[in-house]
């Protein structure tokens, strides 16, 4: 049975401060009531001028052996591709909020 995407909502975006200046936020996901899934990356695309989206959304990860290992895997394509745009779209919100706030007062 594939899970219906109207169950999914990002619960936190938390914008990080690293080295890596691609590496611009983490995000967590809730299915339901039932399940957290913590730990989505989101960075710049390496590659904006041949993608349609200038960020990617990378699932959450530990280091083995120096490389990340991913701890989940979305085997249905189109599933992880809306639960990709669902975070995209919920961190440039967060943008937009904050790009409101930040602006003068006149």
């Amino acid at each position: 049975m594939k899970p219906d995407i109207s169950e999914f909502t990002v619960s936190k975006i938390s914008m990080v401060n690293s080295k890596n200046p691609n590496f611009l936020a983490k995000a967590d996901i809730a299915i339901g009531n039932w399940l957290e899934i913590k730990g989505f990356k989101i960075i710049r695309s390496k590659f904006p001028d041949t993608q349609v989206q200038p960020l990617c959304v990378y699932p959450p990860s530990v280091p083995a052996y120096g490389k990340p290992l991913n701890i989940i895997f979305v085997t249905d394509k189109d599933l992880w591709k809306q639960i990709t745009e669902l975070i995209i779209e919920r961190f440039n919100a967060e943008l937009d909020a904050v790009e409101f706030w930040n602006e003068p007062m006149s």
